[in-house]
């Protein structure tokens, strides 16, 4: 079975980090740390580059680097390939310079940044359901 497996996909583990490689998946945001995993690993489409913390450094650390909109940008701009087929190659990861404080501070500022997207997520289905329900208003008729 692993062998099936084992080429055409890329392996990665509880805690990796999935990193989208190709256009526009990485520029959307596809990225995402590997959670409750059966037995622990999973395959995915040779399409993402897989980052393993240390004990040393947070996965959601590396995500949130990750996802800013300036690495985004920088590893735009070191795409190879051709249109609608370029691909973040590994070397700008493995170059890729994160700061890293101690693994207390970065536990605060995930705490932080976790606070923070769960409000945004709350502001955006709030705007969802005020759109929503203002579709049901009847329309008045515009005057003359």
């Amino acid at each position: 079975m692993f062998e099936d497996v084992q080429r055409g996909f890329t392996y990665f583990e509880e805690g990796d980090v999935l990193f989208a490689k190709i256009t526009p998946c990485m520029q959307n945001g596809k990225h995402a740390i590997a959670r409750t995993l059966i037995d622990g690993v999973g395959f995915a489409s040779t399409e993402f580059h897989v980052i393993r913390p240390t004990r040393e450094i947070l996965a959601e650390w590396v995500h949130y680097f990750l996802r800013q909109p300036s690495t985004l940008a920088e590893a735009e701009h070191h795409f190879t390939g051709t249109a609608g087929q370029q691909r973040v190659p590994p070397d700008f990861l493995e170059r890729l310079e994160i700061p890293l404080p101690p693994l207390e501070e970065q536990k605060r500022i995930v705490a932080i940044l976790n606070e923070q997207m769960c409000a945004v997520e709350r502001a955006r289905l709030a705007a969802e359901a005020g759109l929503e329900a203002a579709k049901v208003l009847p329309s008045v008729p515009s005057r003359k």
